[in-house]
């Protein structure tokens, strides 16, 4: 129909702006959000109050509620509103069990989370440290595997 032609040449266009530099891409709009904030004090630290005010940004923009034409250009995000949403009800049904814990166990195993989450245990030996160090790791790692009932 015309309006989501419209609608998706709008979009288009924002992204074609987006590639030659016009407008910024979400990740560089964020970043001068916290670095151009009052109570940032240009240290790498975003207080907890500057993250808020971001989110409360993002989410009024997301929602129609605030108009961000350094980020969108001339495209508006029409309000999001109960009565013109869907009333469709999110059905866990849909992942089977083995597929939910598959995905939990996939993003669980990343070296990034591992890293973050894991801390080993000091091992004092030397040897056969790189093998202890996966097996602790293992061990950890079981332990603090999610469960889906």
């Amino acid at each position: 129909d015309a309006e989501t032609s419209e609608r998706v040449e709008q979009y288009m266009d924002l992204i074609k702006k987006r590639a030659c530099g016009e407008l910024p891409t979400a990740a560089s709009w964020m970043r001068n959000f916290v670095t151009s904030h009052s109570e940032y004090n240009k240290d790498s630290v975003v207080s907890p109050s500057i993250a808020m005010d971001l989110m409360i940004a993002c989410k009024e923009i997301g929602e129609g509620h605030r108009d961000c034409p350094e980020l969108l250009g001339d495209l508006r995000v029409r309000p999001v509103l109960p009565e013109t949403g869907y009333d469709v009800r999110l059905d866990s049904s849909k992942v089977s069990r083995k597929a939910a814990i598959d995905l939990i166990s996939k993003y669980t195993n990343r070296n990034s989370w591992n890293e973050k989450n894991l801390p080993l245990p000091y091992i004092k030996s030397n040897e056969n440290s790189a093998r202890k160090k996966e097996t602790n790791r293992k061990n950890l790692r079981k332990e603090r595997e999610p469960s889906i009932s």
